[in-house]
């Protein structure tokens, strides 16, 4: 099986905007030290459950992904045990299969496609999917995960004939956040969204035959992970009509007019911030790779960026001579943190709780701004928790 151009993972881009894939195509992925962390980490607790190890067994064993090279620690192989431990509080009883490629090409349009689901379970007429999220940017949530239900709908065609499955349960775990979702759905929504799709499917097939004003639909999910968003003119323009109020020709100097910014105009302004940042960073790094290839930008250079902070080389001497100049004053001492406290208590055995927590302290945390959709309670805001922010 082939990897999916229309790939899962990418859904929540290429199912809202037809035109990300025709406009990505050729570029390559940018390959990162995070997504490689979590490559690593899916490795890891894959061969630990796979084998029936602890995989504390894996700390200090080294592995490499995309390049980058990681040494397993007590930190890493923490969290992988809190997802594993989660992994067997629904996998009980069932038949379960990791790392699973499941074929999705004919939901795709791709001949050969295929995706790979973390954790898929079997279990009479219930059907679970769960994945491994290592990251710690954003919270992902289980209800109406593209992802997942691309997985959840490849695995219900796959075995629909081992079990007469009546409820499709889907499973994520953010185990650096201590973030485990579950989502119950139905095969009735997994037809309903074969039909979706499908329709993005072929809406993707007529954007690469013939691309329209009508394939783009710039909006912050879809356009967060899209790799042509630096090149993107439906971005560019929604980005400046929300920047300016109304569409504005990038060519020419910007007039800004007075008007009053109600609460209401704060507000879409507020909602549009996260999708303009992230637009202004692939505009910067698209810059920045054409001048490091050599091409002139208009307007830009290259220059020799703020010197690195001077430290000290690994010399004996060196420190002999700071002890005959400063004596005592040549070494500062200072705490370990709470948080460092905690792994090494973990390591040694000893109970971090009730040995430590009577001395810990920890500040309430301040009002932020957040959208209606957070599922945090929004503060009722007053004199007296006004004062207490001040």
């Amino acid at each position: 099986m082939a990897h999916a151009e229309k790939s899962p993972s990418g859904a929540a881009t290429w199912m809202a905007c037809p035109a990300a894939i025709p406009m990505s195509a050729g570029k390559p992925d940018q390959a990162t030290e995070f997504a490689a962390e979590g490559s690593v980490a899916h490795e890891v607790s894959y061969l630990a459950k796979l084998e029936g190890r602890s995989p504390f067994e894996f700390v200090g064993h080294e592995f490499e992904s995309d390049g980058f090279k990681f040494i397993v620690d007590d930190d890493m192989v923490g969290h992988i045990k809190a997802w594993l431990d989660y992994v067997d509080t629904f996998i009980w009883g069932g038949v379960t299969m990791l790392e699973q490629k499941l074929p999705i090409g004919e939901l795709t349009l791709e001949p050969g496609a295929s995706g790979t689901a973390d954790v898929v379970s079997i279990h009479d007429d219930v059907l679970k999917i769960a994945d491994l999220k290592y990251g710690m940017g954003v919270k992902v949530f289980a209800e109406e995960n593209p992802q997942l239900l691309t997985y959840a709908l490849a695995a219900y065609d796959q075995y629909r004939f081992y079990g007469d499955f009546k409820r499709v349960e889907i499973h994520i775990g953010q185990p650096r956040l201590n973030h485990f979702d579950r989502w119950e759905t139905t095969p009735e929504r997994l037809e309903q969204f074969r039909t979706e799709l499908l329709r993005a499917a072929m809406q993707i097939e007529a954007a690469k035959t013939s691309l329209q004003d009508h394939h783009f639909n710039p909006g912050e999910k879809q356009c967060k992970w899209c790799k042509a968003k630096a090149e993107c003119p439906a971005l560019a323009n929604h980005v400046m009509t929300i920047v300016c109020d109304d569409f504005v020709d990038l060519t020419k100097p910007i007039t800004v007019t007075e008007r009053e910014m109600d609460n209401q105009s704060l507000g879409n302004c507020m909602a549009a911030i996260p999708l303009i940042e992230d637009w202004c960073k692939a505009i910067r790094g698209r810059v920045e790779s054409e001048l490091f290839a050599g091409e002139p930008v208009p307007g830009f250079k290259l220059v020799e960026g703020k010197r690195g902070n001077r430290e000290w080389t690994d010399d004996e001497q060196l420190i002999e001579r700071l002890e005959v100049a400063f004596g005592e004053d040549a070494f500062k001492h200072t705490l370990i943190s709470p948080a460092v406290a905690e792994k090494l208590a973990k390591k040694s055995g000893l109970d971090f709780g009730s040995t430590f927590v009577p001395f810990i302290t920890q500040s309430e945390g301040k009002p932020s701004v957040a959208p209606e959709s957070d599922k945090r309670p929004a503060l009722v805001m007053g004199a007296d928790l006004f004062d207490n922010c001040n």
